[in-house]
Protein backbone atom coordinates (compact mmCIF):
# COMPACT_ATOMS: atom_id res chain seq x y z
CA UNK A 1 0.00 0.00 0.00
CA UNK A 2 1.35 3.53 -0.58
CA UNK A 3 1.18 5.92 2.66
CA UNK A 4 1.02 9.43 2.40
CA UNK A 5 2.05 11.03 6.16
CA UNK A 6 1.61 14.97 6.40
CA UNK A 7 2.13 16.60 9.35
CA UNK A 8 2.39 19.80 11.38
CA UNK A 9 5.58 20.02 13.78
CA UNK A 10 6.04 23.55 15.92
CA UNK A 11 8.38 21.81 18.10
CA UNK A 12 9.68 18.54 16.51
CA UNK A 13 7.49 15.93 18.73
CA UNK A 14 5.07 15.40 15.96
CA UNK A 15 7.67 14.92 13.85
CA UNK A 16 8.88 12.31 15.90
CA UNK A 17 5.89 10.12 15.80
CA UNK A 18 5.12 10.98 12.14
CA UNK A 19 8.95 9.02 11.60
CA UNK A 20 7.98 6.60 14.02
CA UNK A 21 4.57 5.65 12.36
CA UNK A 22 7.18 5.67 9.19
CA UNK A 23 9.10 3.17 10.33
CA UNK A 24 6.49 1.00 11.50
CA UNK A 25 4.41 0.80 8.22
CA UNK A 26 7.33 0.67 5.95
CA UNK A 27 8.76 -2.61 7.91
CA UNK A 28 5.23 -3.97 6.78
CA UNK A 29 6.00 -3.80 3.45
CA UNK A 30 4.07 -0.42 2.74
CA UNK A 31 5.73 2.02 0.84
CA UNK A 32 5.45 5.55 3.13
CA UNK A 33 6.11 9.03 1.53
CA UNK A 34 6.88 11.84 4.81
CA UNK A 35 6.27 15.36 4.40
CA UNK A 36 5.85 18.53 6.46
CA UNK A 37 2.49 20.53 5.33
CA UNK A 38 4.89 22.96 3.80
CA UNK A 39 6.70 20.25 1.82
CA UNK A 40 2.90 18.62 0.70
CA UNK A 41 0.67 19.64 -1.89
CA UNK A 42 -1.10 15.79 -2.25
CA UNK A 43 0.33 15.45 -5.76
CA UNK A 44 1.25 12.18 -4.42
CA UNK A 45 -0.29 8.76 -6.01
CA UNK A 46 -0.97 7.26 -2.52
CA UNK A 47 -4.00 4.88 -0.88
CA UNK A 48 -3.87 6.21 2.16
CA UNK A 49 -3.51 9.55 3.83
CA UNK A 50 -2.46 9.90 7.41
CA UNK A 51 -1.97 13.79 8.82
CA UNK A 52 -0.70 14.74 12.02
CA UNK A 53 -0.17 17.10 14.42
CA UNK A 54 0.08 18.90 18.00
CA UNK A 55 -3.00 20.36 20.26
CA UNK A 56 -1.94 23.46 21.46
CA UNK A 57 -4.61 24.57 24.94
CA UNK A 58 -6.89 22.18 22.89
CA UNK A 59 -7.05 23.18 19.39
CA UNK A 60 -4.98 22.33 16.35
CA UNK A 61 -2.67 25.22 15.18
CA UNK A 62 -3.68 27.06 12.42
CA UNK A 63 -1.13 26.06 9.81
CA UNK A 64 -2.70 22.75 10.32
CA UNK A 65 -6.13 24.00 10.08
CA UNK A 66 -5.27 25.81 6.84
CA UNK A 67 -3.42 23.21 4.97
CA UNK A 68 -6.79 21.05 5.79
CA UNK A 69 -8.71 23.47 4.71
CA UNK A 70 -6.58 24.29 1.37
CA UNK A 71 -6.91 20.58 0.46
CA UNK A 72 -10.06 19.49 1.66
CA UNK A 73 -11.27 17.98 -1.67
CA UNK A 74 -8.26 16.17 -2.11
CA UNK A 75 -8.55 15.22 1.55
CA UNK A 76 -11.92 13.92 1.10
CA UNK A 77 -11.43 11.71 -2.06
CA UNK A 78 -8.62 9.47 -0.08
CA UNK A 79 -8.91 7.18 2.94
CA UNK A 80 -7.44 8.93 5.79
CA UNK A 81 -6.32 8.72 9.49
CA UNK A 82 -5.47 11.73 11.83
CA UNK A 83 -3.13 11.51 14.98
CA UNK A 84 -3.24 14.51 17.26
CA UNK A 85 -1.12 14.75 20.62
CA UNK A 86 -1.61 17.02 23.20
CA UNK A 87 1.60 19.12 23.50
CA UNK A 88 2.91 19.56 26.74
CA UNK A 89 4.77 22.82 27.96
Amino acid sequence: MKISIVYFSGTGNTRAIAEGYKMALSSKGHIVTLKSIEESHLLDEHDLLIVGGPIYAGNMPDELINWVRKYVEQVNEKKQSYFLHQQDF
